[in-house]
């Protein structure tokens, strides 16, 4: 299978990433798409700008402008291929990128190996994984109950894993949703006293063996470019260079 290459493919990894992590509320603006998430993550909260089209200074005032009911400084997300959006949000009072995050492919013609120790759960998530994961991310109450809330208002098709360390507890833990054949992995953490062990890769292959079960024959994730142990890990289960990247602007002042 040949690597995404066109817009209109770029843009249905763009789907399979929403899709997986869609914030609690949401609204639609021409190519634009709002998500709000009680400010739980940049991705959750914030104005994915995924094309320039037109009336430009006025979608972005009225998709700003559904920030402040929840509290939340507006902030843009913009991908490479809407570069001329940058002008628009500088006269705006929007910041400087930051947080720049590239999307990885790989195709799914193959299952990959599976991993017995990893356990697979399809559906919502479990207690005791939910609880691992506010171990793992080292959490406060407030974010835990936000990220459960993302977690839950997910529609697509999706599993858990998780891999136990020696004291039995989940010492990595993933997931993966489905979305037109493609299978977006999520939420890669690993215990930080038995990283270099290679659980999160196991994780992940289980995750990405179970979806070519259930028919995808690609994956696709989004991580910071600048996250070196996630781009080894990755590049070692396979997936391509940077296929494209997008970055963040918060609104510093109003102009």
């Amino acid at each position: 299978m040949s690597i995404p290459s066109s817009e209109a493919a770029l843009l249905r990894l763009e789907e399979a990433s929403m899709n997986a992590w869609p914030g609690l509320r949401y609204v639609l603006d021409g190519a634009w798409v709002v998500r709000l998430g009680e400010g739980y993550t940049k991705r959750a909260n914030s104005i994915s700008m995924l094309a320039a089209g037109e009336s430009i200074d006025e979608r972005l005032a009225r998709c700003s402008a559904l920030f402040a009911p929840e509290g939340v400084t507006p902030c843009a997300r913009v991908v490479d291929f809407a570069s001329a959006l940058e002008p628009h949000l500088a006269r705006a009072g929007f910041g400087a990128p930051f947080d720049r995050t590239v999307t990885l492919w790989r195709a799914l013609d193959d299952p990959p190996p599976a991993d017995p120790r990893v356990e697979i759960s399809p559906g919502p998530a479990s207690q005791e994984w939910m609880t691992a994961k506010d171990r793992l991310n080292g959490e406060t109450p407030a974010e835990a109950a936000s990220r459960r809330r993302i977690q839950a208002a997910i529609a697509a098709p999706v599993a858990h894993g998780a891999v136990r360390g020696p004291d039995g507890q989940y010492a990595a833990l993933a997931y993966v949703a489905l979305h037109a054949g493609l299978a977006s992995l999520n939420m890669v953490v690993t215990d930080p006293a038995l990283r270099g062990q290679r659980l999160s890769q196991a994780v992940c292959e289980a995750l990405l063996a179970w979806a070519h079960g259930q028919g995808a024959r690609q994956a696709c994730l989004q991580t910071l470019e600048a996250n070196a142990p996630a781009r080894a890990l990755y590049a070692r289960m396979e997936f391509s260079d940077p296929l494209y990247g997008y970055h963040y602007r918060v609104l510093e002042a109003a102009p």
